[in-house]
């Protein structure tokens, strides 16, 4: 476990380093990846010495039921990993009770600020994964086939339900129409159907909610003026939304865009690229695509993101060592392994003082 200790270099005496679990600690789950969220936090707050709640979404509970199942199953002590279940209220009571010393939540934004507000006043440690409108910006070097092409990979698979998917793309204005037009073409191509026909490229997305607020946000983007391009053949039973591109400079909508649906806007300059990537609920991640891949990775730097690829837009992380911090307004701290591991622990010292300091 976690909780070993290590010594320190000291020349005057023992001084060791001690990593504590803070205490019980409610994990707050997602419905979009409630399965392998659970299992890694779980497993890595076992490694650390903590104890766990399990609050599963509403909308996916089962496989944290399966979890706690096979943790009875091989033998853990009950009470070391426990399980609610129920909707907001439930999480609400869970992440207020005063012997929860630690809250680990990935999921929505207004959900974090609500857990963050009431978890402040004893100062509860959180680790908050939110939303993030990340956005995509193509240097004028860029080949546009490719670019939409790995988009539409991006936005698409999941049915755009992943935490860091492309939701906003910048592109030099005199190129944007024409992007948008290999987008929904790379759109149409994909097959939509049941999750459950190995055929199918694009599902429906995961509730009626869902569908019924990606419809609200194409119908404000087309307020605000965007230019509507949508596949149009869905099948009619299912929660289907038709995968949408929205063409209109600017930043977008504040909110976030949780779905198939994309908006790309032109911009004049990388300075104006930069500002409109960086502007709004982001922090979480953000793409460049650019045949010159140093000038694409240096142009990455500036966006405000914890990770950034370049000509890629892939679920899984870079690197075996991938680590990130949550920027802006997606969260609290971070994720990578040695982030999970570290957030279930504080640190101690506990040793001989040193003789004779003057202060």
């Amino acid at each position: 476990a976690v909780g070993d200790s290590r010594a320190l270099a000291a020349e005057h005496g023992p001084v060791r380093l001690h990593r504590v679990p803070w205490g019980p600690t409610a994990l707050i789950l997602p419905w979009n990846a409630p399965s392998a969220m659970a299992v890694k936090k779980t497993a890595f707050a076992l490694a650390a010495g903590a104890t766990v709640v399990l609050k599963p979404s509403s909308f996916s509970p089962w496989s944290a039921q399966l979890l706690l199942e096979g943790v009875h199953a091989v033998g853990i002590p009950d009470a070391v990993v426990g399980l609610v279940q129920g909707s907001g209220g439930v999480g609400r009571s869970l992440v207020a009770d005063e012997r929860i010393a630690a809250i680990s939540m990935t999921g929505s934004t207004p959900t974090g600020r609500a857990i963050a507000a009431t978890a402040a006043p004893r100062f509860a440690r959180l680790q908050l994964e939110l939303g993030s409108n990340n956005a995509a910006i193509v240097r004028p070097d860029a080949d546009l086939e490719q670019t939409a092409k790995a988009l539409a990979d991006g936005v698409l698979k999941l049915s755009g339900q992943w935490c860091e998917a492309p939701r906003r793309v910048l592109v030099d204005r005199a190129r944007r129409d024409e992007l948008a037009g290999l987008l929904i073409a790379e759109f149409g191509r994909r097959a939509i159907g049941s999750s459950l026909d190995d055929a199918t490229e694009v599902g429906p997305v995961a509730f009626a909610g869902r569908r019924d607020e990606l419809v609200e946000q194409r119908e404000r983007l087309a307020q605000a003026g965007a230019e509507l391009l949508r596949v149009t053949q869905v099948p009619a039973q299912g929660w289907f939304f038709e995968p949408t591109v929205a063409v209109l400079d600017g930043p977008g909508l504040a909110d976030e865009v949780f779905g198939p649906l994309l908006l790309v806007g032109g911009y004049a300059d990388e300075d104006e690229a930069v500002a409109l990537a960086n502007t709004g609920q982001v922090g979480l991640a953000g793409y460049v695509f650019g045949a010159d891949e140093h000038a694409a990775a240096a142009l990455g730097t500036r966006l405000v993101a914890g990770e950034v690829k370049v000509n890629g837009a892939s679920v899984l992380d870079m690197s075996p060592e991938s680590s990130q911090s949550f920027f802006g307004a997606s969260g609290l701290g971070g994720h990578g392994d040695a982030d999970v591991l570290d957030f279930f622990v504080g640190k101690q010292i506990v040793g001989s003082d040193r003789p004779g300091l003057p202060l």
